[in-house]
């Protein structure tokens, strides 16, 4: 009963900060009169504006709860950026073309503070230095917003017992959220090795049709993709993906799993790019497909042989992609 009125208190905050929307204004100094600012989310442009005076101000629109955001500054041939942790917030940002990307900070901010005392932590060290801070970090931030998140992110990079440790730290109130929930599944969920059977699951093709996966096995090797929409790397995947198709031909079946939000833009894009493979998506938004196949970045791919063995798994994007799963199919 206490976890679920934490869990209201937390959505009506959400809910309520998500109506007012962000709003991000300050001075950025040793730039030039063409100088202009961006905010991007998923790979998405939310607002932008010149630089007028070295004054700033974007507003947008967040999803409830903190973000991944990306602050771009584009002055010529000059391009900065620098990451936010940000919710729908009035905040304020001042630096100089030297700040970026370590020392940039959205103040007022609740949750991107913790950010960057992160990025300062990390700062000119070595990059073998990096995972051991990262983890201190988790470590001493496991009951804040970005500690968690970080600790999602970077959970391969822990033994298992050891992520068990710092579950059973997290606070009640915090175990509902979307990262927490990721990291128990982790917990819970075996990696599938070569050789594994594949895990069904149901899902809905872009004709709004029910979906099951073991119905894609019918005596051809099943190729799996995790994709997203705003995911530039699966974007370059599409061309290596049709060249393989064109080889091929009808030897491999080929089934993109969209992990996307908005259900009508996997549909327009996949009636648009009229792509020769099968495109689903989970229209309750639960997600808990994917979580079976502890996807935890985009574009990851899941090759099965005719009997539904797993003969391999491969996480983010080659230029050779197509290359490498005709070389596995012939192995």
């Amino acid at each position: 009963m206490k976890s679920y009125f934490f869990f209201l208190v937390f959505l009506l905050c959400n809910l309520l900060q998500a109506q007012e929307g962000f709003e991000i204004t300050g001075q950025f100094t040793q730039l030039s009169k063409k100088a202009r600012v961006f905010i991007y989310y998923q790979d998405q442009v939310l607002d932008s504006c010149a630089v007028k005076n070295q004054v700033f101000s974007l507003r947008g629109q967040l999803p409830p709860g903190p973000n991944d955001v990306l602050l771009r500054v584009k002055d010529g041939d000059l391009i900065l950026q620098a990451p936010l942790y940000i919710g729908n917030e009035k905040l304020t940002i001042h630096a100089s073309k030297d700040d970026f990307p370590y020392d940039i900070q959205a103040v007022g901010s609740s949750y991107d503070t913790d950010r960057y005392h992160y990025m300062q932590s990390i700062k000119n060290k070595p990059k073998d230095a990096i995972n051991e801070l990262m983890q201190q970090f988790i470590t001493t931030h496991i009951n804040t917003p970005f500690g968690i998140k970080l600790f999602d992110m970077a959970k391969k990079s822990f033994k298992k017992e050891e992520i068990e440790v710092l579950f059973n730290q997290i606070k009640p109130n915090l175990k509902f959220t979307p990262a927490v929930l990721s990291i128990q599944n982790y917990l819970q969920t075996l990696d599938l090795e070569p050789g594994n059977a594949f895990i069904n699951f149901n899902a809905f093709d872009v004709d709004k049709r029910e979906f099951e996966f073991a119905k894609t096995f019918n005596g051809k090797p099943v190729l799996l993709i995790f994709s997203s929409l705003y995911c530039h790397w699966c974007e370059n995947t599409i061309p290596l993906l049709e060249k393989m198709h064109k080889k091929l031909g009808n030897q491999l079946n080929i089934v993109v799993f969209y992990m996307d939000d908005e259900v009508d833009d996997v549909v327009n894009f996949s009636n648009k790019a009229a792509s020769p493979w099968i495109s689903i998506w989970d229209p309750t938004r639960t997600f808990s497909n994917y979580m079976q196949y502890n996807v935890y970045a985009t574009p990851t791919f899941y090759l099965f042989d005719t009997q539904g063995r797993l003969i391999d798994k491969i996480e983010g994007f080659t230029a050779h992609i197509d290359e490498l799963i005709e070389g596995k199919l012939n192995e």
